[in-house]
């Protein structure tokens, strides 16, 4: 459900680089980041492996924390159009 609802936001406004859906997309590695502490504060049983969101949950934050830093000039590096005082017809 959280991959469907994340890839709505890249589909719209991520695309159409919106501010808000810069910030939306942290939700994914706050996600990864939140699956692991929560296997690692209720323990594994003795003998058991861990299982396998113990290593995908900070490769997923790693890797999305890393893409959102990359594409935050889009987002944030713009000068906004302004309209001139000026124009030819002056």
């Amino acid at each position: 459900m959280i991959g469907l609802l994340l890839s709505a936001i890249l589909v719209t406004g991520f695309r159409r680089n919106e501010r808000w859906a810069w910030w939306a997309m942290w939700l994914l590695p706050l996600w990864g980041a939140a699956v692991t502490a929560t296997i690692v504060r209720t323990g594994l049983v003795d003998g058991q492996a861990p299982p396998s969101p113990m290593f995908t949950g900070p490769a997923i934050a790693a890797l999305s924390t890393a893409l959102l830093l990359i594409s935050a000039p889009r987002f944030f590096g713009r000068i906004p159009l302004q309209a001139t005082a000026t124009s030819p017809e002056a």
